[in-house]
């Protein structure tokens, strides 16, 4: 089976398109990444998870970050995407997003892995609606309750992206002071979000006691993707919403089936007291003696 037969019968929108043989390849190789499992973990429940983006930090201590990254460095899967310090720094790092969601984590002081998340921003991974919690991100917002401040849980934008020379997939996250990079994505959407192609890169930011780096994002002017990349844009985005739908409703069964283990708890201890009540009636004794 050629190429362009393995395209047109896994993304069907692409059989309107005349496809250079160089485009072709890269499509495939990135449908490949979408469906094959690494060797090894074939016959496991493997889910496709593309490599998160980071910034370097002075408090990086990721094996898989570049060893040659300086702080403030973009880079993912072991391979520095933009940096500040090459000679290019004003050319950023170009990508064009497919999919975007919010995502909640609540971290404790101290603490490194987060006392709480939700990867859907809707559902806890304990089942529990992030809309009955009281730490949900600016729940206690002036918007809700005037004169309150911020939880304690971060609200995060994450976004599927492609690399806009098709080399790969990856997942950006903006979370507190990068958050309204992410933002900007949203707000420069008009129709699609794979209708532009945008540029990453980070700043440095300061206060009196701390120092930090956060992402910046802007559109590339004049820049549009093709429209072969849009329609193959269009399929990606289609398959993780399908997944993201398919793990929000497996979060709300086990939420389910936790309010029904509690219920069915309750109903039996309410059981156990009446008959402890009949018994101790029959004794002719009370609680209250």
């Amino acid at each position: 089976m050629t190429t362009e037969l393995v395209l047109t019968e896994t993304v069907p929108a692409l059989a309107n398109y005349e496809l250079t043989a160089e485009m072709e390849q890269q499509l495939e190789d990135l449908v490949f990444l979408m469906t094959t499992p690494p060797m090894g973990l074939e016959n496991t429940d493997w889910e496709w998870r593309p490599d998160i983006v980071k910034i370097k930090a002075p408090t990086t201590t990721d094996d898989a970050c570049p060893g040659n990254a300086e702080i403030g460095d973009i880079w993912a899967a072991g391979e520095i995407l933009w940096s500040r310090k090459e000679d290019g720094k004003d050319e950023p790092f170009r990508f064009i997003p497919i999919y975007h969601w919010k995502q909640h984590s609540k971290f404790v002081y101290g603490k490194r892995q987060p006392d709480c998340s939700s990867p859907d921003g809707v559902t806890a991974y304990d089942g529990t609606p992030c809309v009955e919690c009281p730490h949900l991100p600016w729940k206690g917002s002036a918007k809700v309750r005037p004169g309150s401040d911020k939880t304690a849980c971060d609200e995060t934008f994450s976004f599927l992206v492609m690399a806009e020379d098709m080399s790969n997939f990856y997942v950006l996250n903006f979370r507190g002071t990068s958050a309204k990079a992410g933002k900007n994505i949203l707000r420069n959407t008009r129709r699609a979000l794979w209708g532009k192609v945008y540029g990453l890169t980070s700043v440095e930011q300061s206060t009196d006691t701390n120092t930090w780096q956060k992402y910046d994002v802007a559109p590339i002017s004049g820049s549009r993707p093709a429209p072969e990349v849009q329609a193959f844009a269009r399929f990606v985005h289609e398959q993780k919403d399908q997944a993201a739908k398919a793990q929000s409703a497996e979060l709300k069964a086990a939420r389910e089936a936790i309010e029904k283990t509690l219920n069915a708890d309750l109903e039996e201890g309410g059981a156990i007291d009446d008959l402890e009540a009949e018994l101790n009636a029959d004794d002719g004794f009370s609680e209250s003696m």
